[in-house]
């Protein structure tokens, strides 16, 4: 019982890996080309320390 639920895990890591290397390629593409248009334009950041004020 052991040896099929290791093997289905790795089954589906290997499985998994290819469209989670893609999905993250992607993301981190996107939060780069994100990022160099923030650097272009001026980013003006929120002020949340005055908000969670107290508790």
């Amino acid at each position: 019982m052991v040896i099929r639920l290791m093997l289905a895990i790795l089954i589906g890591v290997l499985l998994a890996w290819p469209l989670y290397r893609l999905l993250t390629c992607r993301c981190w593409r996107r939060l780069f080309y994100r990022r160099n248009l923030q650097c272009l334009t001026p980013y003006q950041p929120r002020q949340s320390s005055t908000t969670h004020d107290g508790g």
